[in-house]
Order: structure tokens, then C-alpha cells, then sequence
């Protein structure tokens, strides 16, 4: 019975996670009539701004409700001034701009991060009924030092072959 409650709350949370998405990238066409297509990336900064925010000592609760807000936030205003206004009526160039503006943020993201991957959890100890935070690095090596409820993250770099 659990395991239903667990798995219906994680697919209603993965649907309002696309609905919520959609209806920002709706939102953005209609008003602005520019196609988006760095509207992932933001979400991604927004994700790093909190484990980073957490890393530091702050609240994961804070990171994710104050923090990751106000730094998408400003990366956008950012955005908007610099590249989108010039762009306002022109379909294609928009699309060209934010698909450049993706791949920069994706690019730009992967060079910070060049460091131990970590994991942040918010969960409930079985033992007692307060909510714990914890974050713990994750190597590249899956030593046996990783908790084991701690999904193990790697990077593994694309190779491509010259055949």
C-alpha cells in the first residue's frame, strides 16, 4: 500500500513538473511570441543554484524557495536585455538566439562543475519523525563510502571514435 501512495505521489509530481514547464513555455510565446528554447536551462540553473546554496550551509528549503528564484531571475532580466529584446517579431532568429543561449548554458554549467557531484536528499529518518537534510559527494570511482540510498551519479564523457 506504501509502495501505490509513493509511486502515485511521484507521478503527480512528475505531471505537474511538464504541466508547470508547458505552461511557462505557453505563457512566454504568447505574451512575447518568442519560442523559447533555453527553457530547460533556466530550470537547470535554478537546480544548481540551490545545490550550490546548499552546499554552503544554507537551508535546502531556502535555497530552493529564495535562492534558485532570485538567481534565475536575474540570469533572465539578464537574457532578456542583452539578446531577447532585439529579437522581438523575428521567429527564426529567436529560435537560433535561445538554441545558442542553450547550448552556452549547458556548456558553461558543465565547466563549473568539474568537481565531485553532489547529492542533496530531504528525507525521514526510519527511526525517528523529523526531517533530516543531507548531502553527501558522490565520486566518480562508486567507492563504498556512498550511502546506499543515495542514487549514484556519473559523469561518463562521450567519446567518439574515428573509424
Amino acid at each position: 500500500m506504501d509502495l501505490i501512495a509513493l509511486l502515485a505521489i511521484q507521478v503527480l509530481y512528475a505531471i505537474a513538473s511538464l504541466a508547470l514547464i508547458s505552461v511557462g513555455l505557453a505563457i512566454i510565446f504568447g505574451m512575447m511570441r518568442v519560442i523559447n528554447l533555453a527553457h530547460g536551462e533556466f530550470l537547470m540553473l535554478g537546480g544548481y543554484a540551490a545545490i550550490v546554496a546548499t552546499s554552503h550551509g544554507i537551508s535546502i528549503w531556502i535555497a530552493m524557495l529564495v535562492v534558485a528564484p532570485i538567481v534565475v531571475g536575474i540570469i533572465g532580466v539578464i537574457v532578456e536585455l542583452t539578446i531577447i529584446r532585439f529579437l522581438y517579431g523575428r521567429m527564426v532568429d529567436t529560435m537560433l538566439a535561445t538554441w545558442g543561449l542553450s547550448l552556452f548554458l549547458v556548456g558553461l554549467t558543465t565547466a563549473i562543475s568539474r568537481r565531485p557531484i553532489i547529492a542533496c536528499s530531504t528525507f525521514t529518518s526510519p527511526r525517528s519523525t523529523t526531517r533530516s537534510s543531507r548531502c553527501w559527494k558522490i565520486s566518480r570511482s562508486r567507492s563504498r563510502r556512498t550511502p546506499p540510498r543515495c542514487a549514484i551519479l556519473s559523469k561518463t564523457p562521450m567519446t567518439t571514435s574515428n573509424t
